[in-house]
């Protein structure tokens, strides 16, 4: 199955469909890996856009999925294969879903409005599933770092969960996950605010031929009338985008997307490796410079540069490669990206990844030499030491044993 990272205007997503993620999820729980899901809709794309630290707490996660059929139709439109979406309230469902063979996944509600937390637990708690709920906590208001006391962190903990469903609002929410994530001995924590209230009752979803046609933002507003002004706010955006960035792409892919990627390798013996890149990192082409990164790994390189000052066009999935080396930290070198020019840089501003050359790339100068590129957890609950330990499927352009942080979704679904 293909499980490529895609960047899609600002954000990277995991390319799966629900229930094989939902599988991988729940085999991370069980084997107790530290794994941080973010399920990303327009509302993440606008709110990325408009924040620096929400986006770089999304680019931090070790798991994105597309949520809501506006980021489908985006993906589609810039050449992304998106099959489905993956909303937070399916993998909730499905991870609910019983089996007789599997324990339930030991569950942890935080936050969520009034007694909507209990209410979700104590639906879970009712009925036979693959969920047990085994706490609730409104922390009520306060800043991340009120509701990030040692007793908070100590409650969620002592009640050992292998579920954490955070529900404070995405922006907090993503900071007060990502500001507690060492100290949480939790393998999977995600915010899933919508979802909580679902299970609580307090909320009906919209019914499925809403979903499926993009109409579940008029439910929504419908169901809650607050709803109205973050949706309108979402609409602006969504055009705003698609004049300025999906159709200048949809002309520069047409245009451009067709060159071939070749790859140059310069040795300057106790100098960094540097790969050269040039011509266009698409999803056809992306599997020549994994085969050259890991070349140079396997060389035993600390640390590897990349320069794309040659480089003509990227693709979605060029990028999300190149966000898997900087973020997801594949393998033990270290990765720095550099060597702009003016294409690639109006390319890096259409698709909103300016983000990924915030570290500069060493500089060589000697004109390079080109080289034709080659064709387990520790026990316990000492999650923090297991983060960037994931092994991730080998999807196209993957190479088999590189270590990267991610969910095992090489299964077929």
């Amino acid at each position: 199955m293909n499980t490529d990272v895609q960047w899609i205007l600002g954000l990277p997503f995991d390319l799966t469909g629900a229930r094989h993620a939902a599988d991988g999820l729940r085999e991370a729980g069980v084997r107790e890996r530290s794994v941080v899901f973010a399920t990303p809709n327009l509302n993440f794309l606008r709110s990325s856009s408009e924040s620096r630290k929400f986006r770089d707490d999304i680019l931090r996660t070790d798991l994105s999925l597309v949520d809501g059929m506006p980021i489908v139709w985006l993906g589609r439109a810039l050449g992304v294969p998106v099959r489905e979406r993956v909303a937070g309230s399916t993998l909730v469902d499905l991870l609910a879903e019983p089996h007789e063979n599997r324990q339930p996944l030991r569950t942890f509600i935080f936050g969520a409005e009034g007694e909507s937390a209990q209410l979700a637990m104590n639906a879970v708690n009712t009925q036979a599933c693959g969920l047990i709920g085994v706490g609730a906590l409104n922390p009520g208001f306060g800043s991340v770092k009120e509701l990030s006391s040692a007793s908070i962190i100590d409650t969620i903990n002592a009640s050992n969960p292998e579920l954490l469903i955070v529900s404070l609002g995405a922006v907090k929410g993503h900071a007060w996950i990502e500001h507690n994530r060492d100290q949480l001995q939790v393998p999977l924590i995600s915010h899933l605010g919508a979802a909580v209230n679902f299970l609580a009752g307090t909320v009906r979803r919209a019914p499925p031929f809403m979903q499926k046609t993009g109409l579940e933002w008029l439910w929504r507003v419908f169901s809650e009338p607050r709803l109205t002004r973050r949706y309108a706010g979402d609409a602006l955006y969504l055009a705003r985008e698609l004049l300025t960035a999906v159709l200048p792409l949809m002309w520069m892919r047409l245009w451009r997307g067709r060159r071939a990627c070749e790859i140059a390798v310069d040795e300057v013996p106790g100098r960094p490796g540097l790969l050269l890149v040039s011509g266009a990192l698409t999803a056809d082409t992306v599997s020549t410079l994994v085969e050259s990164v890991e070349r140079l790994r396997s060389a035993g390189a600390d640390a590897i540069s990349l320069n794309f000052s040659d480089l003509t066009y990227v693709d979605c999935r060029g990028l999300g490669y190149l966000y898997e080396l900087v973020y997801r930290r594949i393998g033990p070198a270290t990765v720095q990206l550099g060597g702009r020019n003016r294409t690639l840089d109006r390319l890096m501003r259409l698709h909103r990844a300016e983000c990924l050359f915030d570290q500069p790339v060493t500089s060589v100068q000697p004109k390079p030499r080109r080289v034709a590129p080659a064709a387990t957890a520790a026990p316990g609950r000492n999650l923090a030491k297991d983060r960037g330990s994931f092994e991730a499927g080998a999807g196209a352009g993957a190479v088999a044993g590189t270590e990267r942080r991610g969910v095992d979704l090489t299964r077929p679904h």
